[in-house]
């Protein structure tokens, strides 16, 4: 789950629109998924813009669901 929700870990820092991408992509690399698409609600349209702005060649795509970017 997002840093900060359900079983994460809430560090008191570390939220910011690139450092919650940063875990995104860590998941990634870890999965091993080739340029997923990417979908994301509300607050993580941030995220997503984040990634696809510094790391538009790790996705294929960005889908944005009633999000803010």
């Amino acid at each position: 789950t997002r840093r900060g929700f359900g079983a994460s870990d809430i560090p008191s820092s570390g939220y910011s629109a690139d450092r919650l991408a940063d875990d995104v992509l860590e998941v990634i690399e870890a999965l091993k998924l080739n340029r997923p698409v990417l979908v994301g609600h509300s607050v993580a349209g941030e995220e997503l813009s984040s990634i696809g702005t510094r790391h538009q060649e790790k996705v294929a795509g960005l889908v944005y669901l009633e999000a803010m970017h």
